[in-house]
């Protein structure tokens, strides 16, 4: 009875065009989404905790996709991120990967591998 909870991803991201993008890829690849334009928005929503995957956006105004996954393993340790950016930057990925992110995509990204690491993280999430 859980199975659609399960795979319930949260896209967060400022731009309304990536959000649509990424949104209409997962659910052609049969995941259910939730939509956030801040990291903000996301902490209020009451759903949060029936995500399998959060998918965010590094830099966005106000709270950072890195902010939103710090406060988000202090809520849901099991949770998986995957980021997406626009910026390449060593540091920050090497820092991201240490804290368990599960994977970071530099735009544009091949959706194959990202529907993959997607679909992994909720996997690793049933078990």
């Amino acid at each position: 009875m859980n199975e659609p909870a399960q795979r319930i991803v949260a896209v967060v991201d400022d731009d309304p065009r990536a959000r649509i993008s990424i949104v209409n890829l997962l659910q052609s690849a049969g995941f259910d989404t939730l939509t956030f334009s801040s990291g903000e928005n996301f902490l209020q929503s009451p759903r949060r905790a029936s995500v399998c995957c959060l998918v965010t956006d590094i830099r966005m105004p106000g709270m950072s996709g890195w902010e939103l996954q710090k406060r988000m393993k202090l809520e849901q340790p099991e949770l998986k991120a995957v980021f997406i950016t626009g910026h390449h930057d060593e540091n920050m990925r090497t820092d991201a990967l240490q804290s368990g992110t599960l994977r970071i995509f530099y735009k544009p990204f091949d959706d194959e591998e990202f529907l993959e690491a997607v679909s992994r993280a909720c996997c690793e999430n049933d078990s």
